[in-house]
C-alpha cells in the first residue's frame, strides 16, 4: 500500500493520495463514462521502443466550451516489443472497443505505419491521430505531462477498480505515477497523449446540443470483417 504524502520531494510530480482517489471501486474493468454525457472513445498507444510499451483505452467527455481534461480510463494493457505484437495489439483493441479515435506516438518504430495495409484497413474503423512527443508539448505548463498530477488532484481523472483484473490495470498507472520521471511511465505517457490530442477528439456528428448516439456503431459488423482478416 501507498504511504500518505502530505508533501512531496523535489523529484516527485503526482502526489500518491490525489491518484489514489481516481480509483472507481464501482466500476469494473472495460466499463466507462455515463452514457448520457456526450464522450469519445479513444485508444492511445505508447510503443514499445526500447522496452515494454502500453496502450490506453479511455472515455474522454466532450464539450467544446470546457478546457478541463475528464477522462475515464477503461483499460490498459502492456504492450512488448515487435512489430508483429504491436500489430496485433492495434487491431485487438480497435475491434474490442470500437474506439472513435486511435492515437499512436510517431517515432522511429511507427514512422512507416501509414504504408502498412492492415494500417489503412484500421482507418475503416476509427479516425487515426498521429502524435509526435517534443520537449515543448512534455513541458507545456497547462496540458504537458505533469499537468495530469493537477487533473489527479482535482479528480478529472477516473480509473476502474471494482475487480482484480481492474485493479491489477490500474495499480499498472498508479506505479507510473509513482516513478515518473524516474523510471519507465508508458502508461502514463499514453494517457498524456490523450490529453495532448483532446481538443481533436470531437465524437462524429456531434453538436452542442446532442447526446452521444450508439447507432454511431452500425456497419461496423461488416467493416470490422475486413480487419479481422489481417490479424
Amino acid at each position: 500500500m501507498y504511504q500518505q504524502q502530505p508533501e512531496l520531494s523535489e523529484d516527485e510530480i503526482f502526489n500518491m493520495d490525489d491518484v489514489l482517489k481516481a480509483r472507481d471501486q464501482e466500476r469494473k474493468l472495460g466499463e466507462g463514462m455515463p452514457i448520457e454525457r456526450l464522450f469519445a472513445t479513444v485508444v492511445a498507444v505508447d510503443p514499445a521502443f526500447k522496452l515494454q510499451g502500453a496502450i490506453v483505452i479511455a472515455d474522454v467527455e466532450y464539450d467544446f466550451l470546457k478546457r478541463t481534461f475528464d477522462c475515464w480510463v477503461r483499460d490498459i494493457w502492456e504492450l512488448e516489443r515487435g512489430a508483429a505484437l504491436r500489430k496485433e495489439a492495434m487491431i485487438k483493441a480497435v475491434l474490442e472497443y470500437r474506439p472513435d479515435f486511435l492515437v499512436y506516438e510517431d517515432v522511429g518504430v511507427t514512422q512507416d505505419l501509414g504504408e502498412e495495409t492492415w494500417f489503412q484497413d484500421l482507418k475503416r474503423l476509427t479516425r487515426i491521430v498521429s502524435h509526435r512527443t517534443t520537449g515543448a508539448s512534455k513541458g507545456d505548463p497547462e496540458a504537458g505531462t505533469e499537468s495530469l498530477a493537477l487533473d489527479f488532484e482535482q479528480e478529472h481523472i477516473s480509473t476502474p477498480y471494482l475487480g482484480l483484473e481492474a485493479q491489477r490495470v490500474t495499480e499498472m498507472l498508479e506505479r507510473d505515477c509513482e516513478v515518473y520521471p524516474r523510471g519507465q511511465s508508458n502508461a502514463l505517457m499514453a494517457l498524456w497523449f490523450i490529453k495532448w490530442n483532446r481538443k481533436t477528439f470531437v465524437p462524429r456528428g456531434a453538436l452542442p446540443t446532442k447526446m452521444r448516439d450508439r447507432s454511431a456503431y452500425r456497419g461496423w459488423s461488416h467493416r470490422s470483417k475486413i480487419v479481422e482478416a489481417a490479424v
